[in-house]
């Protein structure tokens, strides 16, 4: 190699010396550099791959909150119809009550009728029974007279017998269509 001149050699060995500090810091730097770029790609990687994942997690979400509005329409058509149902029989429910009051008005005013009837029946029953009792004892009285005077009507005596016979059997005959009358209306207020 050539010796460098007695003005040129000091000069260009510093420059040599600076030029080597330099690379070696810039390798330093380079080193340095290469490291936060390997670390920022690192984190720039783990940050696309959170991205990502919150991304699928939204369009998870929306299509959850999309699935839910559909739910929710659904049960609100559901909810609209069981209340209309409700509706429906709350009216039917309303119109057999009104329906049953009145049933029940006209079975208080039948029973009133069949009570008002039966005590009607039961007063002429009483009465055709006094009658009846009436009728028997005066048929008692007039077979007495007759037995105490057989012998002074004896022409006349069968045909009194005879219309007394008959009496006896318009009221026995009266007695029981009353009665029969008094059981039915019974009956029927029992029933009521």
């Amino acid at each position: 190699e050539q010796q460098p001149g007695p003005e040129t050699g000091p000069h260009t060995s510093m420059s040599s010396s600076n030029l080597e500090e330099v690379m070696a810091e810039y390798r330093k730097l380079q080193v340095t550099l290469d490291k936060e770029r390997g670390k920022w790609d690192y984190d720039c990687t783990a940050l696309r791959v959170q991205l990502k994942e919150q991304v699928e997690r939204t369009k998870e979400a929306e299509q959850e909150l999309e699935d839910n509005k559909k739910s929710m329409a659904k049960v609100r058509q559901e909810a609209q119809k069981i209340t209309d149902h409700l509706k429906s029989q709350l009216g039917a429910v309303e119109e057999r009550e009104q329906k049953l009051k009145e049933q029940v008005r006209e079975l208080e005013e039948q029973a009133t009728k069949a009570g008002e009837e039966l005590e009607a029946a039961r007063q002429q029953l009483e009465k055709s029974s006094g009658e009846s009792e009436a009728a028997r004892f005066q048929v008692a009285s007039l077979l007495e007279k007759l037995d105490s005077t057989r012998h002074q009507q004896e022409d006349g005596l069968p045909a009194q017998l005879e219309t007394l016979r008959k009496r006896m059997e318009e009221k026995s005959e009266k007695y029981k269509k009353v009665k029969e009358s008094y059981e039915s209306l019974y009956s029927k207020c029992a029933r009521a």
